[in-house]
């Protein structure tokens, strides 16, 4: 072997291209997840708003435009790191989670206008969430309706 060759080969390595943005499977995550929590959020709000139904906090308080502000800030703060980023071109080990703080502000929302819906959803989506478990879920639910 040439030992040329083998230097040549060990700065491609080196010096070698990240992949475009849209391949990365930590954006794609992301944009498809900022889509789905918007996408609910809005749909919900329209829901509550359409049926006249009072958000589930004090009028004193500004809870919600709080939380609003604070994802609003979260997202953007979460796209302009993406951006730096890969101007940057950070190497591919980079793990993601960029956007987990604007995530968990529009989980944290989704659960306040549910619970405005009702504080029912409101118990059997945390139930769910904390126990990720088709069978306990079902559980609770059947508790629930025997109770009743």
């Amino acid at each position: 072997m040439d030992p040329a060759v083998i230097v040549d080969e060990n700065q491609t390595n080196i010096t070698k291209k990240r992949r475009p943005w849209w391949l990365n499977k930590f954006v794609i995550y992301d944009i498809v997840m900022s889509a789905l929590l918007i996408a609910l959020n809005v749909a919900i709000y329209l829901y509550i708003r359409h049926s006249k139904i009072h958000i589930a906090v004090p009028h004193k308080s500004h809870m919600i435009e709080v939380l609003f502000g604070y994802y609003c800030v979260t997202f953007i703060c979460g796209v302009a790191l993406w951006v730096y980023v890969f101007r940057q071109n950070i190497p591919e080990t980079f793990e993601g989670g960029i956007m987990g703080a604007s995530h968990v502000m529009a989980i944290v929302l989704f659960i306040v206008f549910i619970y405005s819906i009702s504080p029912i959803y409101s118990l059997f989506l945390d139930l769910y969430k904390v126990c990720f478990n088709w069978e306990k879920f079902r559980e609770a639910c059947k508790l629930y309706l025997k109770e009743r």
